[in-house]
């Protein structure tokens, strides 16, 4: 299947992530569009690379290959917050045993 996705011409790193799990699941373009819910001429233009799709098709495909779509910040892990410690490392409050 000779594309100009395949040839990595996309719009967004969300359009290359959808567009590699539509070739890991392999399914016939008809029946992912159909089960999509988007028409198959708007994948097509997509997938020859002569238009984008937008961000409800985007997601529409995202939510039919199982993909979760969640922003960055999001899914970084954030340092908890550590308790301030004393001279000696004990933190305070701490009784010596």
């Amino acid at each position: 299947m000779a594309n100009n996705l395949s040839g990595g011409q996309f719009q967004s790193e969300l359009e290359r992530q959808i567009w590699e799990a539509v070739q890991r699941v392999g399914m016939p373009e008809r029946q992912l569009c159909k089960m999509a819910g988007i028409d198959q001429a708007v994948f097509s233009r997509w997938k020859h690379g002569r238009r984008g799709l937008s961000a409800r098709s985007l997601n529409l495909l995202a939510q039919t290959l199982g993909l979760v779509l969640a922003r960055k910040t999001d899914l970084i892990q954030r340092p908890t917050k550590r308790r301030r410690t004393q001279a000696g490392g004990k933190k305070h409050g701490q009784l010596e045993q």
